[in-house]
């Protein structure tokens, strides 16, 4: 199955890593390609969110939940909430604004993904356990995307910043576009 992520990621990679020549390309050029990385980053860390919080909650009984009524009976929620909550990131705080299309998409390639690795899984045991199983393989797949976009990014961002500094009138017109744009 064609994955659009994998495929975006790819596009990406290819362009800014893997025998791409930045230097050839026009600064708009690389500055869509950033866009593009960009924005598959947002949709790959929404993707993962996702999936974490379904490994997290796994298991929970939702319709005790909203019975609850003491600490006792909702402590494995707060325990998976705060699983998270406590680790540290290694990951690059991007403004995560994802629109409801791109939130479809996402959803949609999920329930692809997961389906997949629900199918090709090996693992024995209960339907919970084959799921949680599945849901760790396409965390670790999304991860290994994320890292791909986030090494053509920091290609791209390296070669903008030898173009501001041997061409200064790009930063010149760069400070311009800033300066009319407050009038």
């Amino acid at each position: 199955m064609d994955h659009l992520l994998e495929a975006a990621v790819t596009s990406v990679y290819e362009s800014a890593v893997n025998g791409g020549n930045l230097d050839s390309l026009l600064t708009e050029q690389l500055k869509a390609i950033k866009k593009l990385a960009e924005e598959t980053e947002v949709k790959i860390s929404f993707a993962r969110r996702m999936i974490q919080g379904r490994i997290d909650t796994i298991g929970l009984d939702p319709s005790r939940l909203g019975q609850a009524r003491s600490d006792a009976e909702i402590s494995p929620l707060t325990s998976a909430i705060n699983t998270q909550a406590g680790q540290s990131s290694f990951g690059r705080f991007i403004d995560a604004d994802i629109s409801q299309e791109h939130i479809d998409q996402v959803e949609n390639e999920l329930s692809a993904l997961i389906a997949e690795a629900v199918n090709a899984s090996e693992a024995t045991g209960s339907d919970e356990e084959r799921e949680k199983v599945a849901l760790v393989e396409v965390e670790h797949y999304l991860s290994g995307l994320r890292k791909k976009v986030f090494i053509a990014i920091d290609a791209i961002n390296a070669e903008l910043v030898v173009r501001y500094r041997t061409e200064p009138a790009m930063v010149d017109s760069l400070l311009n576009r800033f300066l009319d744009s407050g009038k």
